[in-house]
């Protein structure tokens, strides 16, 4: 039989010291409690912290509702749609990219000791090209000058911005892509800078083409006197006789006036020439002095009416000085355009202009010509120092 070989006894811990971590074990029920009163407590005391001051404001906002001032609202809305507006109306798009253009917060560039109103007359074609136009404002800001002159009504009488008067629109005065008035007035404004215009009076041949109660009209036949003859490209003129020719010109001066130019200086207050032959056409009523100085008066008289700002200008060897500086009265001022190559022709033809303009005020207009930044600024200097404290600058 064989041996059974005896030795030492191993006993495993699997029984009741396993049974303790079994759901049922007493042990694991005990702390299951304790767990549960503790976690209890615990947010019984992060709730109440949270809840109280709610709960205590509720109180407070239903017998005291908090009110917010109506001028502090209204302020703030008002910022608000300023600088939405402002956003817009200052952001163009483009197809790669987004330019932003933004108010001018720096002061111009200061050219003399006392305050001068320095204004500089653009060439008709910077106002058909946006980009061109804004590049000439930043720059004549940066010389130092304080307004801009657009040529709003041109020789011939195109109009170079959209004017909102029946007559243009029917003239076909302005093309269908010119610029709006407050969008001129606008590049100027943007720079702290004043807006103006010059404007051709009586050099018209688009308005009486549209409307023959406006032109110079042949007596028997009563059809649109031409400068001549209609095969040769002969034009109507617009009559300063005439009330449609005064009340089409004041209307236009009006609606600058309104859109915010501060001034407007008037040009080309004149007649056609009349030969021998237009006179007996038309009437001796065109060649006689009397009634032209009455209808230079009148033309004159209703443009100040409808815009205070209105100037005449001429150049100072005009022909028809003689005839029109009568006309305007004792207490306006005249511009007169003089185109000096230095100081000492400038003092000269100004001489020539104080004695044309008759004791009238007198604001001078330079033609640059050729002459180079400095000999202009040379020109400049001199006026100031001679006292004139209006002054406007055109390259021709």
């Amino acid at each position: 039989m064989p041996h059974k070989r005896k030795g030492r006894k191993i006993y495993t811990y699997r029984v009741r010291n396993r049974k303790m971590f079994s759901k049922s074990h007493p042990m694991r029920s005990a702390f299951g409690m304790i767990l549960t009163l503790v976690l209890a407590v615990f947010f019984g005391i992060v709730g109440y912290s949270i809840a109280a001051p709610v709960i205590e404001r509720l109180s407070a906002e239903a017998e005291s509702p908090t009110t917010v001032p109506a001028e502090t609202t209204t302020t703030a809305m008002t910022e608000m749609q300023t600088e939405t507006t402002s956003a817009a109306a200052l952001t163009t798009s483009a197809p790669a990219e987004t330019t932003v253009t933004t108010t001018a917060t720096e002061p111009a560039v200061t050219r003399f000791a006392e305050p001068v109103q320095l204004a500089y007359c653009l060439p008709e074609e910077s106002l058909t090209d946006p980009e061109l136009l804004e590049l000439t404002a930043e720059s004549l800001r940066s010389q130092g000058y304080t307004a801009m002159v657009f040529p709003l009504k041109t020789a011939g009488g195109k109009l170079l911005y959209a004017s909102e008067t029946e007559a243009a629109s029917v003239s076909n005065a302005f093309d269908a892509d010119a610029p709006s008035l407050a969008d001129l007035a606008a590049v100027a404004s943007l720079r702290n800078m004043q807006c103006m215009a010059r404007f051709d009076t009586l050099n018209d041949n688009i308005y009486p083409a549209a409307y023959q109660n406006g032109a110079y009209c042949i007596a028997d036949e009563g059809g649109r006197w031409l400068d001549t003859a209609e095969e040769r490209g002969g034009k109507p003129w617009l009559s300063p006789f005439t009330d449609a020719a005064r009340a089409y010109l004041s209307s236009l001066c009006g609606e600058i006036t309104d859109a915010g130019f501060t001034g407007i200086y008037c040009t080309d207050l004149m007649f056609p020439y009349f030969r021998d032959s237009d006179v007996s056409l038309l009437g001796s009523y065109v060649n006689d002095s009397v009634r032209r100085r009455d209808a230079l008066a009148a033309v004159m008289t209703e443009m100040v009416n409808a815009a205070p700002g209105a100037v005449y200008t001429c150049g100072v060897h005009e022909e028809n000085n003689t005839e029109t500086i009568g006309v305007i009265a004792a207490d306006a001022p005249v511009c007169v355009m003089i185109a000096p190559a230095d100081p000492a022709s400038a003092a000269a033809q100004l001489t020539e202009a104080v004695s044309l303009i008759e004791g009238r005020e007198l604001i001078p207009w330079v033609l640059r010509g050729v002459m180079d930044d400095a000999s202009l600024n040379a020109v400049l200097d001199s006026l100031y120092e001679a006292g004139y404290r209006k002054m406007v600058v055109s390259e021709s």
